[in-house]
């Protein structure tokens, strides 16, 4: 419990727990100045961190805006996103860094730019790598696709253990998953179409932890979804092997079914999959095996996703609905929200190298996320988001953001 948070220079001051609280109610916050007055039902968090999302500009500015990605960042309580390099051009060069940069440069929170691995994002040849890392990039991938050349991959870990940045990989084999839009099992069966299976992921995965281990780089697996690979990352860590890995909320939330719900909404890389790959995930998330949440926010337009499973693209939006959703989990007894706020606070603030973020101590910056537990609400669109591909349309969540200080700044009300 926090009683009264005073605020400097965008930076925390000092945390008063015992702070009497008469003119606050139990629900309320008030900021004033540069003190932050909390009620006794208020969760104050540190500024949530998500290591993956899709912001789409420069390139794809009709499904979203650095603007609009971060308000939707915002209204999820998140102050520091990653961006992935899966824009149109990519951040491969140092010219397209500085016009991607240049463009974060302006959103409602703060954006760390992903440098692309590879030219153009196509698995050929690597990108100038200490020529980008000159300019600030602390993180490679060619997230949507997977660095699949064995040889590019061990020679960009190798790059890893001598600077220090991170390899961040999308965990596909496109020859094993054919791009198929479901899990390979009963819902794919269903409905006649050809599946995606765990293999496509647990292939690749196996490949980047070999490599590490050879090399010493530092390797981060991106959103995982199956039992094996948990299982894969627990084993290169207990060999105290630089590896880590991410799990999606939607992952943890969902399995293959909700496709019959959702349709195209639910359709996301990789595929939702059984209720015993979501329960080793979860495992993963408190045993400590799994490093960080994200949302993997992947906006999308309506008339993109209206198309038929086959036809529509991978991805779900997930900013506005994460923590809510993680919050309900706890409630279900599934996974303790305490834990949940670590990998989406402390855990990718290490991981992603942040020391001055993720949690709420005097000298670090006043990044502060306000939750009510006891918030009950259905999701609903309109979202700060441009777009409204989420599985959650119509999910009961169990609390919700009501305020988010940014920089010391208060940045989001709930209206």
């Amino acid at each position: 419990p926090v009683g009264k948070i005073t605020l400097g220079g965008g930076k925390v001051v000092s945390i008063d727990t015992e702070a009497a609280r008469p003119a606050v109610g139990p629900h309320e916050v008030r900021h004033v100045e540069d003190v932050l007055e909390i009620g006794e039902d208020v969760l104050i968090l540190p500024g949530l961190i998500d290591g993956h999302v899709h912001l789409r500009e420069p390139g794809y500015e009709h499904k979203e805006t650095v603007e609009t990605g971060t308000r939707a960042a915002l209204a999820g309580g998140f102050t520091t996103v990653f961006a992935m390099p899966n824009t149109d051009p990519p951040p491969d060069d140092v010219d397209h860094w500085e016009t991607v940069s240049s463009l974060l440069c302006g959103g409602a929170v703060d954006i760390f730019p992903v440098a692309s691995a590879t030219i153009g994002r196509l698995g050929r040849q690597l990108v100038d790598v200490p020529a980008l890392f000159d300019k600030g990039a602390r993180v490679f991938s060619d997230d949507g696709d997977a660095i699949e050349n064995p040889a590019l991959l061990r020679e960009l870990l190798g790059l890893s253990a001598k600077m220090g940045f991170l390899v961040s990989d999308h965990c596909e084999d496109p020859r094993l998953s054919g791009k198929r839009p479901l899990h390979q099992g009963a819902v794919a069966k269903h409905l006649g179409l050809d599946g995606q299976p765990p293999s496509a992921e647990t292939l690749q995965l196996a490949k980047g932890i070999v490599l590490a281990a050879e090399t010493q780089g530092r390797y981060h697996a991106q959103h995982l979804s199956a039992a094996h690979s948990v299982e894969l990352v627990r084993w290169a860590r207990s060999e105290g092997w630089d590896v880590t890995g991410e799990v999606t909320v939607h992952h943890l939330f969902f399995t293959q079914e909700v496709v019959l719900k959702a349709h195209s909404d639910a359709k996301c890389a990789p595929p939702l999959r059984t209720e015993d790959d979501r329960r080793a995930l979860l495992d993963g998330c408190i045993d400590g095996t799994i490093s960080a949440i994200v949302t993997d926010h992947a906006p999308h337009t309506s008339e993109e996703k209206t198309q038929d499973l086959e036809e529509s693209p991978f991805g779900v939006i997930g900013l506005e609905t994460a923590v809510s959703a993680l919050h309900t989990l706890g409630e279900r007894g599934e996974l303790p929200f305490e834990r949940a706020v670590h990998l989406l606070t402390e855990g990718p603030a290490e991981r992603f190298g942040l020391p001055d973020r993720g949690r709420l101590a005097s000298g670090l910056r006043a990044d502060i996320t306000l939750f009510d537990p006891g918030l009950e609400w259905t999701v609903r669109p309109p979202f700060f988001s441009k777009s409204r591909n989420t599985p959650f349309i119509a999910e009961r969540l169990k609390g919700r953001v009501i305020g988010v200080l940014c920089r010391g700044e208060l940045s989001h009300v709930l209206p």
